[in-house]
């Protein structure tokens, strides 16, 4: 592996054109063979029939900014939050699914992280307490309870429209978009992250969304990839943090995740199948400066003791020069 930061190749299997002379005028790409245009305008579902879903001691509104608030939404016991603190994430993105209909994962939410919205509760006395009892992996690693401000602000600026929900004292807060894509399975950029870097998605996201498809697969869940524009390329780096957070998941997880990436033209065949995993780790380990120990998930087919190593993986990429060899992040190869 070079000194320069490997960036594979958009996808090419996944990718056909709007036009027939191949050329998208500025348009995105539909993903996914023989899929439906995965568009959310309001016209596919409207609120009333929206109403007609959700469960009879379920109340529902718009509230100014056209969020959407569902009243009286339930959790288990074992979630039970003290007043002004909530679900983000998985647990919220799961209650929205039962309060839909949908099949949900509740029981087996490893993940649970947790908001305080400030406006109804400024006391941080329990944060770390909350945070230390519900995700001490994440307390561990210095990511504890995140402080929400401002409700429309902080739904409008997620990665992903399934995403842009919250759960707080028993009601869940979504933006239209989330619902819509939540009730027809599309995994799609929000706005926010499509307007940045020139419109080009940041390719962190377009690895984690293979990663989310593959866990939602596993799940027996079919979910689409919305559209992605076809110069967007994966980096060594991202492929392999993503690699490890499915590996955090389970071996089924990373096989898979490395299986959607082959059929998208990201990996080449000889990471897919029995021992793809293996290989793909110790490939791209070639290239971090902490070697195999940076997938701390990974658990060598001789050793039966917990993952190799604790090491802390930031979300802020400022830190992105510790962690890797390569210089920069490469370029974007076009089609």
């Amino acid at each position: 592996m070079n000194a320069r930061l490997n960036m594979h190749p958009p996808p090419s299997a996944l990718v056909s054109y709007k036009n027939q002379e191949g050329r998208n005028n500025g348009r995105e790409h539909e993903c996914g063979s023989g899929s439906l245009p995965v568009r959310a305008e309001s016209t596919l579902l409207r609120l009333a029939e929206i109403r007609d879903i959700i469960p009879l001691q379920t109340s529902m509104s718009v509230l100014r900014g056209g969020i959407i608030a569902f009243y009286r939404v339930q959790l288990p016991e074992d979630l039970i939050l003290p007043p002004g603190y909530g679900y983000k994430g998985g647990v919220a993105r799961e209650l929205l699914r039962a309060t839909l209909g949908l099949p949900d994962r509740l029981d087996s939410m490893r993940d649970r992280d947790l908001i305080r919205v400030e406006t109804s509760w400024p006391d941080a006395t329990l944060d770390g307490v909350l945070a230390q009892k519900f995700s001490p992996e994440d307390a561990g690693n210095g990511y504890g309870v995140e402080v929400v401000q401002n409700l429309k602000e902080y739904l409008t600026t997620r990665d992903f429209t399934l995403n842009a929900v919250i759960w707080n004292d028993n009601a869940l807060f979504a933006s239209p978009r989330c619902v819509l894509d939540t009730l027809h399975g599309v995994l799609r950029l929000t706005r926010f992250e499509r307007q940045r870097f020139d419109g080009v998605p940041n390719d962190k996201l377009v690895a984690k969304a293979f990663r989310l498809k593959a866990e939602a697969e596993l799940d027996g869940e079919n979910l689409r990839i919305a559209p992605i524009r076809p110069e967007v390329s994966i980096s060594d780096f991202h492929i392999a943090l993503h690699l490890d957070r499915a590996l955090g998941k389970g071996k089924a997880v990373a096989d898979g995740y490395l299986e959607l990436l082959h059929s998208a033209g990201y990996v080449p065949e000889r990471w897919v199948g029995e021992g793809g995993a293996i290989r793909a780790v110790h490939e791209l380990s070639e290239g971090l400066y902490q070697g195999v120990e940076f997938f701390r998930n990974f658990q060598p087919p001789d050793l039966q003791e917990s993952p190799i190593s604790s090491l802390k993986i930031p979300d802020n990429f400022d830190e992105y020069e510790r962690f890797t060899k390569f210089e920069g992040f490469g370029r974007r190869y076009p089609k």
